[in-house]
C-alpha cells in the first residue's frame, strides 16, 4: 500500500492521503485485514478457527490443518497476507512448516521444515521474515527464520541466551522478543533479537516472576505476555514492555480467567487471549486495548475449548513498517474522550472508535465541571473552560490529557476570560475556542481564542465572530474551522448562521452559509471532508443530523437522524465514523450512536457511556482536522 504526502497550500498543514484513513483502520492496524487466527490444540485438534479483531464476538471456523493432521503445541506466524504455522505435536514432535492464505478459508499447505523437530517454540516476525526460537521436550536454544512471501525449509539465525520451551513471541517491525518459557521448570527470561539480521538474541529484562505457557501480543511499541503457568498454578497476570527498549516488564492487568496455555493474536490497538486450561481446557477469549492499562474484557468464544493452541493475525505490531508507525504517532490510535459533563461529574471515559462498546473509565478532572469545550491534536486532548456545578460560575482553565493512555487530566493553562456553552475544534497543532456565555445563560461574546495544544499555557486573542453566541457546535479539517448555531444575547435568540475561519492564521471570522434551522445546544464533528452537525434544541430537543462540505462554503443539508431527540450532545470522530455520546432529552443520557461521515443515514447504536451526562467536553486523536 502506498503512502504519500503532500503539503496543503492553505495553512501548509501536512496531510497524509486517506488510503491509510479507512474504517477499522482509523488507529488502528495499518493494512486491509484484522482477522486472528486460531489453530491446533490439546487433544491434537486439526481445527482452525478466526475472528475479527475490530468485532467482539465468537470464532468463526476457518478450515484445517494440512492433510487433516490433529496436532497441538503449534506456533504461529504471519505477514499480513499469510499466516504460518510451524512445529507441534502429533505425539511425538515434528518440524513441519505449513501456511495459510489469512484473508481467505481453507485448510492449510506445505511450505516447508524448521531445522529440526520441536514443539511450542516461540514465535514472531517482521512483514517478511518469521522467527521460531527454541522450544522441544528437551529445552533447545535454536532459532530458525523463514521468509514468509515464499516457501522452502528454514535457516538458522542464531540461539536463545537460554534453552527453553513453551514461552510465548511478540514484535514490531524490527524487533522480536521472546518471553518467559520453561528450561524444566519455567523462567521469567526475555530476550530479544534485531529481525531482520542474524545472530544471538540478546537480553532484555525479566518478567515478574517465572513463567511459562503464556501468550504474547503487540502493537508497533508495546509488547503484553497474558497469563501463564508458574510451576504450580495458572495466573491471570497481563504485563508489557515497551519493545524499543530494554527492561523488566510492568503490571497491566489481569486476564479474566486465570489460565496457563492460552494463546494472543492482536491488532494495532487490541490484544486477544485465546484459549488455555484451568483446571479444563476453555474456550474463553479476552481482550484489552493495548495502549490502555486494565483487566482484560470478554471478547467470545473458540469454537472448540482447548490448550496449547497455535495462534497469528493479519495486523499484528510486527507489520507496522517506519512509515507506518511515523503515520501513527502524527494521527493517533483511534481513541474518542468524552470528559466531565452534567450530573455533573469529573469522569473521563474513552472508546475504541473503530469498534462497538460501551465506553471504559479514562481518569477524573480535578474539579466538577460541565459545559466547557473539547479539541486535540493527534496525542493531547484538552477540556477547556465551562461550569463547576450548576449555578456556579464559569472558570477559564484548561486541562489536558495523553489521549494514548489512561490517568488524571492536568492543569494546562486558562483562557482570557471564564466562560461556558463555548465550542471548539482544532488542526494538528492548534486548537479554536469560539464564543460563548461569561454570565450564566444571560450574556455570550464573540470572541475566538487560540492555543498551541503542545505547549502549556493561555489562549490568546484569534479575532471575532460574525456574531455574539453560546451553545454552537464547532467542527474542523486540517485548514478550516467551522461554528455552526448557537444563541445570541439572552434566552431565545437562537440562529442559523454558519461561519468559517482559516486555522493557521488570525482574523476574523465569515460567512459560511446556513443551517436548515434555527438550533443552539447543537454540536460537531467532521471527517476533514465532510462536517457534521447533530442533535439540538430549539424550544424542543431534536435528532436531526445536518452535514456540510467544509472547503465549499454552502447551506447544510440533511444527513439523517439521531435514534433519540438530545440536544448538548458530545461528539467526536475518524475519517470515517462519527460519534455522538450523552446529551439531555428530559434528562441526561448514557447512549452512544454512530455514523458512516462519507454517507446519509440515521444514526445506530454504538455502546453506552460509564455515566448519563449532558455538556459533555469530547475528542479524539483521529478526527478531521488531522486528516
Amino acid at each position: 500500500m502506498a503512502i504519500t504526502m503532500k503539503n496543503d497550500n492553505v495553512g501548509s498543514t501536512q496531510k497524509t492521503f486517506s488510503v491509510l484513513r479507512k474504517e477499522g483502520i482509523d488507529g488502528g492496524p495499518i493494512n486491509t485485514g484484522g482477522r486472528g487466527v486460531f489453530a491446533g490444540g490439546s487433544g491434537y485438534s486439526a481445527v482452525i478457527d478466526y475472528v475479527n479483531l475490530a468485532s467482539l464476538g465468537n470464532a468463526i471456523s476457518f478450515g484445517n490443518f494440512l492433510n487433516a493432521t490433529q496436532k497441538q503445541e503449534v506456533s504461529g506466524l504471519s505477514s499480513s497476507t499469510r499466516g504460518v504455522f510451524g512445529a507441534g505435536n502429533i505425539g511425538s514432535e515434528i518440524n513441519v512448516i505449513e501456511y495459510i492464505t489469512i484473508s481467505t478459508a481453507g485448510n492449510g499447505l506445505d511450505f516447508g521444515d524448521l531445522t529440526s523437530s520441536r514443539l511450542a517454540p516461540s514465535a514472531f516476525s517482521s512483514p517478511t521474515r518469521g522467527i521460531f526460537a527454541g522450544g522441544s521436550n528437551t529445552p533447545v536454544n535454536i532459532i530458525d527464520y523463514i521468509t514468509i512471501a515464499t516457501i522452502g525449509n528454514a535457516a538458522d539465525f542464531g540461539d536463545l541466551t537460554v534453552a527453553r520451551t513453551n514461552g510465548t513471541g511478540l514484535s514490531s517491525s524490527v524487533r522480536g522478543i521472546a518471553m518467559g518459557g520453561a528450561t524444566g521448570a519455567p523462567v521469567n527470561v526475555v530476550d530479544y533479537l534485531t529481525i531482520a539480521t542474524l545472530g544471538n538474541a540478546i537480553d532484555f529484562g525479566d518478567l515478574s516472576a517465572n513463567r511459562a505457557d503464556n501468550g504474547g501480543a503487540s502493537s508497533a511499541t508495546r509488547g503484553l505476555t497474558m497469563g501463564g503457568w508458574t510451576g504450580s498454578v495458572n495466573v491471570n497476570i497481563i504485563e508489557y514492555v515497551t519493545i524499543s527498549t530494554t527492561g523488566n516488564m510492568t503490571d497491566f492487568g489481569d486476564a479474566t480467567v486465570a489460565r496457563g496455555d492460552g494463546s494472543g493474536v492482536s491488532s494495532g490497538t487490541r490484544a486477544l487471549l485465546g484459549g488455555g486450561y484451568t483446571t479444563v481446557e476453555v474456550n474463553v477469549i479476552d481482550y484489552v486495548t493495548i495502549a490502555s492499562l486494565g483487566n482484560g474484557a470478554d471478547f467470545g468464544d473458540l469454537t472448540v475449548a482447548r490448550e496449547y493452541v497455535g495462534s497469528l493475525s493479519d495486523c499484528h505490531g510486527g507489520l507496522e513498517n517506519d512509515t507506518v508507525s511515523a503515520f501513527r504517532s502524527q494521527h493517533g490510535i483511534g481513541r474518542g474522550v468524552f470528559t466531565a459533563g452534567s450530573t455533573p461529574t469529573n469522569v473521563i471515559d474513552y472508546i475504541t472508535i473503530s469498534t462497538l462498546g460501551n465506553a471504559t473509565d479514562f481518569g477524573d478532572l480535578s474539579a466538577v465541571r460541565y459545559s466547557g469545550a473539547g479539541c486535540s491534536s493527534s496525542t493531547r486532548g484538552l477540556q477547556i473552560a465551562g461550569l463547576n456545578s450548576p449555578g456556579d460560575s464559569e472558570t477559564s482553565t484548561i486541562y489536558y490529557v495523553t489521549i494514548a493512555s489512561t490517568g488524571n487530566a492536568t492543569t494546562f493553562g486558562n483562557l482570557t476570560s471564564s466562560l461556558h456553552d463555548l465550542a471548539a475544534c482544532s488542526s494538528s497543532t492548534r486548537g479554536l475556542v469560539f464564543g460563548g456565555a461569561p454570565s450564566n445563560d444571560t450574556l455570550t461574546t464573540n470572541v475566538i481564542e487560540y492555543i498551541t495544544i503542545a505547549t502549556t499555557g493561555n489562549g490568546s486573542d484569534f479575532g471575532d465572530l460574525t456574531t455574539v453566541v453560546s451553545r454552537l457546535a464547532a467542527l474542523s479539517s486540517p485548514v478550516r474551522g467551522i461554528t455552526a448555531g448557537g444563541e445570541t444575547n439572552g434566552v431565545g435568540g437562537i440562529i442559523n448562521v454558519i461561519s468559517y475561519v482559516v486555522i493557521s492564521t488570525t482574523g476574523n471570522a465569515v460567512d459560511f452559509g446556513d443551517l436548515e434551522s434555527v438550533r443552539n445546544y447543537c454540536s460537531g464533528l467532521s471527517s476533514g471532508i465532510r462536517g457534521i452537525i447533530g442533535g439540538f434544541y430549539n424550544g424542543t430537543e431534536a435528532n436531526i443530523i445536518s452535514y456540510l462540505t467544509i472547503a465549499t462554503n454552502g447551506n447544510a443539508a440533511d444527513f439523517g437522524d439521531l435514534t433519540t431527540v438530545r440536544a448538548s450532545v458530545g461528539t467526536c470522530s475518524s475519517s470515517t465514523r462519527g460519534i455522538f455520546g450523552g446529551g439531555w432529552n428530559g434528562g441526561e443520557i448514557n447512549v452512544i450512536e454512530y455514523i458512516t461521515i462519507a454517507t446519509t443515514g440515521n444514526a445506530a447504536d454504538f455502546g453506552d457511556l460509564t455515566v448519563a451526562r449532558e455538556s459533555v467536553a469530547s475528542f479524539s486523536d483521529v478526527h478531521g482536522g488531522l486528516a
